[in-house]
């Protein structure tokens, strides 16, 4: 087999792998959790990056439970998106009139050390 076409069945099972596990709403490592793997291993089996074994290919099937025969169907792989995801976006904090009104209490201050020493003298 040449290694073009090698390529392109790894690329294949990386993009199914990659559509499988984001339909179950999986992340890469809770992937590699559940095929006791390294993150590492499914992020270059999504890129198409590693020639996995039959027995890799066996488990990351069973983790994401499909049949292994579903990973080597034809398959496209989308643009690599280097780095990390953006962050989700937290939760505004209420400004002004949203907040519910507190109480605010008024505390004494105590005189500086050196204004205790003028008063004394």
């Amino acid at each position: 087999m040449s290694d073009k076409r090698v390529a392109a069945v790894l690329a294949s099972i990386g993009a199914n792998v990659r559509r499988c596990r984001l339909r179950k709403g999986l992340t890469q490592e809770g992937l590699a959790e559940r095929c006791s793997v390294e993150p590492r291993t499914i992020q270059s089996i999504e890129r198409g990056k590693t020639n996995l074994s039959i027995a890799v290919l066996v488990s990351v099937a069973d983790g994401l439970g499909v049949d292994a025969r579903s990973l080597m169907r034809a398959g496209e792989l989308g643009p690599a998106r280097p780095g990390r995801p953006p962050k989700k976006k937290k939760k505004q904090k209420k400004t002004g009139a949203q907040r519910k009104p507190t109480q605010t209490v008024e505390r004494k201050r105590k005189p500086a050390a050196g204004a205790i020493e003028r008063k004394r003298r």
